[in-house]
């Protein structure tokens, strides 16, 4: 699929950081209908390892990825389980082989991805926050985090 543009991506970043609380509520409504499957994956991601304001950080840049991605290919396909699993699988065998590597090693697999993926600007947006909220994010659920950002990224671009 065609890249996201940085200019789609920043549109989606203040649109949803300029919502009040009312309309914060009626899009995470409209994402769990259109997208029920992906909501809950956001739900339930990292849920017993994410504190609270990682889950919310998780939460709201899937909502920025969401929201960029239907931006810019109008509305996506909701995503089915049989898709997402395969993209889960190789992505979850990518974070495994790594699970036990120093953060060089990650850091090194990131760079690589971000290189050669179809939706780079969009995923180093989602690193650069990553890394800016380092007072947040817990070093030990970066990866983790990328890596479900990732499948988020990947499953809606094969909805598109």
């Amino acid at each position: 699929m065609t890249p996201i543009p940085e200019s789609i991506i920043e549109s989606a970043v203040a649109w949803i950081t300029n919502l009040d609380e009312d309309q914060i509520e009626e899009l995470i409504e409209q994402y769990s209908d259109q997208q029920p499957f992906m909501f809950g994956f956001l739900l339930t991601m990292g849920e017993e390892d994410f504190s609270e304001d990682e889950q919310e950080l998780f939460l709201y840049l899937g909502m920025v990825v969401w929201h960029a991605m239907s931006a810019h290919y109008g509305p996506l396909r909701a995503v089915e389980e049989a898709d997402f699993s395969e993209v889960e699988t190789s992505n979850l065998a990518l974070l495994e082989s790594l699970e036990d590597q120093p953060d060089e090693a990650f850091a090194k697999v990131a760079a690589g991805i971000l290189l050669n993926h179809n939706q780079s600007q969009l995923l180093q947006y989602l690193v650069e926050v990553l890394q800016d909220e380092q007072d947040i994010l817990e070093s030990e659920n970066f990866g983790p985090m990328f890596i479900f950002l990732k499948i988020l990224v990947e499953c809606f671009d094969l909805q598109s």
